[in-house]
């Protein structure tokens, strides 16, 4: 029998953070792993201790999670990666796809891209000094969709444990197609093992692509996942229905998971809206509700509005 496909739930910044990651675990299923949103490097082998709180194993028992560095500074990433490996993380991920300009124009994420010596010596520095394995979640391009394929060889000759590939430059961030073209081309001559990301959003577009890369046993899904957070297990169940609990419950975990978390309740009812409004559908929800949810302040009052969600009113 052939083995199942891992499914990982993808890093979507101030989305799929632990409190996320353990309660969509707690109420839906399907994913295997998660890589988390990305931890930033600060200078003189510094960052922010409550982006690397969220990391913490106390809170992260329900999914196995691999923590993700974005940093264009080799001893600033080692540094970051080592306290990693000190809590207990036997794989690092490094970003070298974030399109926000913010990290990619200062050369982060993918704006590493496009220079080759530079990511082949940062890359074989992290993997020389880290003594756990290295992947990678990256775009075919920073600016061009070429920039990726141009890298190839040099990826071929790297110990690395994945290649995540979303198939956009990060100048085209989600919009327009993704480029399968481009992507065929890069999945004929890599020799690393490959873990598609972008736009499944049915078990319909699962299963054309599984068509097209039959090659590929591994799939990073996170807004599809978001939107719909049965997407994952209809994927598991060969597209057959499966059984649906109300939605309701998901985000009263949430918010309690957020208050234990330290956050206060409005700022945990901030966080559920950012997901609700992430889940809504345009066309099915009216434009007078995402009104009503932006101006709700109390916790009950956006709990009445969730079943929409469910029921498309």
């Amino acid at each position: 029998m052939a083995k199942p496909d891992t499914l990982y739930l993808a890093p979507l910044l101030g989305i799929t953070d632990a409190c996320f990651r353990q309660c969509f675990t707690k109420h839906f299923s399907g994913f295997d792993r998660a890589i988390a949103p990305f931890v930033k490097t600060l200078s003189g082998g510094r960052w922010k201790e409550s982006k690397v709180l969220d990391l913490d194993p106390r809170f992260n028992q329900a999914l196995p999670v691999v923590p993700q560095i974005i940093s264009n500074n080799t001893e600033d990433f080692i540094a970051l990666a080592n306290h990693l490996i000190t809590l207990g993380y036997k794989s690092i991920n490094l970003n070298l796809g974030c399109p926000v300009p913010m990290a990619a124009g200062r050369g982060r994420g993918a704006g590493l891209l496009p220079h080759q010596d530079f990511l082949r010596e940062f890359l074989e520095q992290i993997i020389e000094r880290i003594c756990v394995p290295l992947s990678i979640k990256t775009r075919i391009g920073f600016q061009e969709p070429d920039e990726l394929e141009a890298l190839v060889e040099m990826l071929n000759q790297l110990p690395l444990e994945t290649v995540a590939i979303h198939p956009r430059t990060a100048k085209a961030l989600y919009s327009g197609e993704v480029d399968l073209d481009r992507f065929d081309r890069i999945v004929n001559k890599l020799n690393q093992r490959i873990i598609y990301s972008g736009d499944i959003t049915s078990y319909e577009d699962y299963k054309a692509l599984k068509k097209r890369y039959p090659q590929i046993q591994d799939w990073m899904i996170g807004r599809g996942a978001v939107r719909n957070p049965y997407l994952v297990e209809t994927i598991r169940q060969c597209g057959r229905d499966v059984f649906r609990v109300p939605f309701k419950p998901f985000y009263e975990d949430l918010f309690e998971a957020y208050l234990i978390r330290g956050f206060t309740r409005q700022q945990c009812l901030d966080k559920l809206k950012a997901i609700w409004f992430y889940q809504a559908n345009p066309t099915l929800i009216q434009r007078s509700q995402y009104k009503l949810a932006k101006k709700t302040r109390q916790l009950d009052e956006f709990l009445n509005l969730v079943p929409l969600l469910e029921t498309g009113q």
